[in-house]
């Protein structure tokens, strides 16, 4: 019993000397129940006393040994983490294991990590906890910090550490065990990268203690000519362990040239995959040649980026969406597919930024309007006679009209009022003046009337159909129309957003029906039922369309489709990725560079206005076509004389009814 009472008495020394030694550093100390030392643990464990008390003493002599050996890192690994956090404005966030899964004794180094940790910008969590705790998700940190005995803790641990890391956060994993050389630490954290790499985290550095040294590891590149994983940690800096007596003195770290964190990896020749939408013009490929290269303004984009990184592509074509699963299911569902190129890892075609657990994107390249399309329907009016010339243009021909009247009635009586109409008109007159001023009224007549009747009928047919088109310029009209509303499960979600947002109740009502009535439909059931609008074959459904960027107006078929006039507002246009994605930084920094230099809208309004030369094999109708909407006018007119005709013969008989009898 003498000899536990030294140890004991040892132990409580280092226990006095590490809280003299954090007193500088520490607002608070916080000890679990389950990280008390184990000789507090009832004496049954031990043997009762009845036991073999040699064991005892060496399983406590083992303690101590352990103790002391890592006790003499904690100056260092306080040191490196303490410098790494004061550059951060929030806290360090610190996962645990959870020591009831562990076997006896091998808390003993996360015991002392426990009562070494507790700065002011330091918090921290037991695994199985935040797995179970849903409000912990909203916790985000910029520093990580993930104590774990080995790599197989990683796995048994299975908790996603993305969910809790804000933009561009760091991961530092401390493997609490002393190892007995150089290679064993350079194994361990190889494995504990591969680990972590599966949980997608590709940036991070590893402190592992030996017996004089705390080393510190991490990765600096991809591993080259194959799909991008990371490659071995290398040594990044050391921090040589001092005795406990010597701990008031200065801990110095002897760093690797550069940054330790934050540094971006080398992608060294890996493949990324990258899908993408058959979605002109963000992403397409050109089917009449051999090149694999995806075209429009984000494939090319993303080809030149990843070419300046020294990174290879590997693209797969995304055929469409599920409409049973949610939207985030649906992206994941792509992120995740494993064919012969492996997991995608960016995926372009015109998606709008919309992060969430599971994906990030890049920083947004341009924003864009999104407005409910609706088809035009043509219906005949009796105001477009009037439409082609303004009124002051009306007034004009009165006036000149009236002149004519009155040079008829008092000077000039070879031309008749009939006449004159009928000239302006642009219809032949069977009678011809003989007398040489009548003549000469007669052609000026005819070359007004010639030039009148030109510009009239140039725009009467358009204007007989456009008087009269369905005009929906608000949401609340077109919930009125008895259209159908349809659109993918992405523009259903920005109604949602619309809803949360609104203040005002009546145009909170209107959004909640139009969300009631709004149908999803599949990607590749949206194209067909865009095309069929665009192009005047469907006039039952009003669809959420995305228009071009870079301020390129949309071509719309004139005369099949309007754009409301109240849109669902301007969204970000992103490239989407997966949560942690270690490349995002710098594809960040060269898109910027492309935005700056003015490449972006270059390239926009090269492949908008050039995109029909990249569609092949598409069967379109010529615009030069005529259909029956195109000719309504004429028969309209018809109608109409005729109609008169009557009027005319009716009032005739009814005023001349012996001559017309006769």
């Amino acid at each position: 019993m003498t000899e536990i009472k030294l140890v004991s008495s040892w132990n409580s020394r280092i226990a006095l000397l590490m809280v003299t030694v954090l007193l500088r550093i520490v607002s608070g100390i916080v000890v679990p129940d389950m990280f008390w030392h184990e000789l507090e643990k009832p004496s049954g464990i031990r043997g009762g006393g009845d036991g073999n008390r040699s064991l005892i003493i060496a399983e406590t002599m083992e303690r101590y040994e352990r103790n002391r050996l890592f006790s003499r890192s904690m100056p260092c690994i306080a040191k490196f983490l303490q410098d790494h956090s004061m550059s951060f404005r929030y806290p360090m966030s610190v996962f645990l294991q959870n020591s009831s899964n562990v076997e006896r004794g091998t808390s003993v180094e996360i015991d002392l990590l426990v009562r070494t940790l507790q700065t002011e910008t330091v918090t921290y969590t037991l695994n199985n906890v935040y797995k179970e705790n849903d409000r912990n998700a909203n916790v985000t940190s910029t520093v990580i910090v993930v104590v774990v005995e080995n790599s197989i803790d990683i796995k048994r641990i299975n908790c996603s550490y993305v969910r809790m890391c804000t933009y561009e956060c760091e991961f530092v994993i401390i493997v609490a065990r002393i190892f007995e050389n150089d290679e064993s630490f350079f194994r361990e954290a190889d494995a504990l990268q591969q680990s972590m790499w599966l949980e997608s985290v590709g940036r991070l550095v590893i402190l592992g203690s030996t017996r004089e040294t705390v080393l510190l590891a991490g990765t600096r590149s991809f591993k080259p000519e194959e799909f991008c994983a990371p490659s071995a940690p290398v040594l990044l800096g050391s921090c040589r362990t001092r005795p406990t007596a010597a701990v008031r003195g200065s801990t110095a770290w002897r760093l690797d040239a550069g940054p330790i964190t934050g540094r971006d990896l080398s992608m060294n020749g890996c493949t990324l995959v990258v899908a993408y939408y058959d979605e002109p013009p963000y992403s397409f490929v050109n089917n009449e040649t051999t090149d694999e290269r995806i075209l429009g303004l984000e494939g090319i984009m993303i080809e030149e980026i990843l070419y300046s990184m020294n990174a290879r592509l590997s693209r797969e074509m995304v055929s469409s969406f599920s409409t049973n699963k949610s939207d985030e299911e649906d992206f994941r569902m792509i992120m995740d597919q494993t064919g012969d190129n492996g997991p995608a890892d960016l995926l372009i075609g015109g998606l709008l930024w919309n992060p969430n657990e599971e994906t990030d994107y890049t920083m947004a390249y341009d924003m864009v309007p999104v407005v409910w399309m609706t088809p035009v329907k043509a219906n005949v009016s009796l105001r477009g006679l009037v439409a082609p010339f303004t009124m002051f243009v009306w007034v004009a021909i009165l006036c000149v009209i009236f002149l004519g009247i009155v040079v008829q009635l008092f000077l000039i009586k070879g031309i008749s009022f009939l006449d004159i109409l009928a000239l302006i008109l642009g219809i032949s007159v069977f009678r011809r003046p003989e007398q040489p001023s009548s003549r000469v009224l007669f052609l000026c007549w005819s070359l007004f009337g010639f030039f009148v009747a030109q510009y009239y009928l140039a725009s009467l047919a358009d204007q007989l159909v456009n008087a009269s088109n369905l005009q929906i310029e608000t949401m609340k009209e077109l919930l009125s129309s008895g259209l159908e509303l349809g659109g993918t499960l992405s523009y259903a979600d920005l109604l949602n957003d619309i809803d949360e947002k609104d203040d005002d109740e009546e145009e909170d009502l209107v959004v909640r029906s139009i969300r009631e009535k709004f149908r999803v439909l599949t990607y590749e059931s949206y194209v067909r039922q865009l095309s069929d609008l665009l192009n005047g074959k469907d006039q039952s459904m009003a669809l959420v369309v995305k228009l071009n960027v870079s301020n390129t107006r949309l071509n719309l078929l004139k005369g099949h489709v309007h754009a409301l006039k109240e849109n669902m507002g301007n969204h970000p246009l992103a490239i989407a990725t997966w949560r942690g994605f270690p490349c995002l930084k710098k594809i960040n920094i060269k898109m910027q560079e492309l935005l700056e230099a003015g490449m972006m809208k270059y390239w926009a309004r090269l492949f908008i206005l050039n995109g029909n030369y990249y569609r092949s094999n598409e069967n379109t109708n010529s615009d030069s076509d005529l259909n029956l909407d195109s000719v309504v006018p004429g028969f309209l007119l018809l109608i109409i004389g005729y109609l008169l005709g009557f009027c005319i013969l009716i009032v005739e008989i009814i005023a001349y009814p012996s001559k017309l009898l006769a």
